[in-house]
């Protein structure tokens, strides 16, 4: 004799088939992870000359000229937008904090400041080292050197890496800003202030040498040279809650970036590399001077070694040391090399760009050079 069901039996049963069901749904949709972006906002501190949308510098300027982003998530749909700020890494941050951008090419300090005040974001890789510190007087100047500038008017462009830098080159000479009358001024406009002679000096990086050519200024310092300590570091930011949900697209950007510092780095590419940069207004040989072919490699190294760390913790000492931060910043839980690792292994480049230490030597292979591992 065949015994039927009850209807309580046939319920659980008809339920559960329907628990199976949904859950290979699930399992066949892509995870919310691992959905793409409808948009990726990335911002780029300043602008070029008469506010040219393009920047230079960095592998940034390529993967933005090369449209490698575009071209990455043109099968996902995702909308990719650059912003360039003339307000730089203080706008930068407020956007961030707005949840307005997604990722930043910046200046370290800003970063750190950011970082130090709350603000949830992740050092992926090292876009350029070295990046040099200019100072410069109007034509016919009597001020010759950094220890002449006391007493005297300087604008510097105040929370970004100049200002960190300036601080820096200030008290090798003995002086800090208390000495001086430092205004708050973007390039542009501290130009124009210096040439009329608002001003006796302004900082800025080697965007001064168009001034010098042009008879307009004499530059009385550089960093060129000198310790790296004294420069400024440029890395890439993410927005923390962006990582989170979409860590495929982080991946992605971080990839597209590295490819961009492989192809820059490559001699051959040189004047190409200068010719994309040069968009910004300022000449090739101007970023031929500062970025001799020979230095590239290094320079446009992506890693987040001992030495990009170290530049780092410098930083972020330096900026506790002059006031400009009031929290120290955790920088073995602000980095993430997950990305950067990946992109390195996937592109075959696991060997082309040797971590170094903080002295800028080859790191020891036992050595815990383990990018993301501070030291």
């Amino acid at each position: 004799m065949t015994i039927l069901p009850s209807r309580p039996t046939r319920l659980v049963t008809h339920i559960a088939r329907i628990a199976a069901g949904i859950a290979l749904l699930i399992l066949a949709t892509p995870a919310a992870s691992a959905e793409a972006p409808k948009t990726i906002t990335i911002a780029f501190p300043g602008v070029g000359i008469g506010g040219k949308q393009f920047g230079g510098g960095n592998a940034a300027a390529v993967v933005h000229v090369q449209r490698r982003l575009e071209k990455a998530f043109a099968k996902d749909g995702t909308r990719i937008t650059w912003e360039f700020y003339k307000g730089a890494g203080p706008a930068i941050n407020e956007g961030m904090a707005n949840g307005k951008i997604d990722f930043a090419y910046l200046g370290e300090l800003p970063a750190i400041m950011a970082r130090s005040a709350g603000l949830d974001t992740r050092v992926l890789l090292s876009t350029a080292t070295g990046n040099n510190t200019y100072i410069a007087v109007a034509k016919g100047s009597k001020i010759r050197s950094v220890k002449d500038l006391k007493g005297k008017v300087i604008a510097n462009f105040k929370g970004t890496a100049l200002h960190l830098s300036a601080n820096r080159v200030l008290a090798e000479a003995g002086l800090s800003e208390r000495d001086l009358k430092v205004i708050n001024l973007e390039p542009a406009n501290a130009q124009t202030a210096l040439a009329t002679g608002q001003i006796d000096a302004m900082v800025s990086s080697y965007n001064l040498l168009l001034l010098r050519d042009k008879g307009i200024a004499d530059i009385i310092y550089s960093t060129k040279g000198r310790s790296p300590r004294l420069g400024m570091q440029g890395i890439l930011l993410v927005r923390g809650a962006f990582a989170d949900k979409y860590p495929d697209a982080v991946k992605q950007v971080v990839k597209e970036t590295v490819a961009a510092a492989h192809w820059s780095s490559q001699p051959e590419n040189a004047d190409a590399l200068y010719e994309i940069w040069s968009r910004t207004g300022l000449p090739a040989r101007h970023f031929k001077t500062e970025y001799p072919p020979e230095t590239l490699h290094d320079r446009l190294s992506p890693r987040l070694d001992g030495y990009v760390q170290g530049l780092l913790r410098h930083a972020i000492d330096d900026a506790r040391t002059y006031r400009l931060i009031r929290r120290d910043v955790d920088l073995g839980k602000w980095i993430d090399p997950a990305p950067l690792q990946a992109a390195l292994v996937e592109l075959k480049l696991t060997g082309y760009w040797q971590p170094r230490d903080a002295g800028w030597h080859p790191a020891k292979p036992k050595s815990r050079d383990a990018e993301g591992k501070a030291p």
